[in-house]
């Protein structure tokens, strides 16, 4: 499932088991998130995710049924998926999506979102002076 995260820090939401024992961390970057439905279902009913759902910092942006961590951006709509694309900041991610995608306008989309990435955090050569 994707799930947009609209504050600009890292979130990081902690999978416990009942005896209250960490077992794992589930990391929520600004933009679209790719997340388990099993550790979604977890961290949701958290305090600090259910304010931030309320506020809409949060929102859960494709919900899937099944349990496994792959979600198929060939099954959404065209202008859905390039609006996604673009709210999209995971380079692993887009990479990905680019891997299976065959529809142009998306292909465009995710080359363009992976490169204004690249821009931003490459760093630029100084000038020689």
């Amino acid at each position: 499932m994707l799930v947009e995260y609209s504050k600009p820090n890292v979130l990081t939401l902690p999978i416990t088991a009942k005896s209250g024992k960490s077992l794992k961390s589930v990391l929520l970057s600004p933009g679209i998130n790719q997340v388990a439905k099993k550790d979604w279902d977890i961290c949701k009913d958290l305090p600090k995710i259910k304010r931030l759902v309320a506020d809409k910092k949060i929102k859960v942006c494709v919900n899937s049924d099944d349990t496994t961590n792959e979600f198929a951006l060939t099954k959404v709509k065209v202008n859905e998926a390039v609006v996604l694309v673009k709210k999209t900041l995971n380079l692993v991610l887009l990479e990905d999506w680019l891997a299976g995608e065959t529809r142009p306008g998306v292909v465009k989309a995710i080359k363009q979102q992976m490169q204004h990435i690249e821009e931003k955090t490459t760093p630029k050569k100084a000038a020689n002076g």
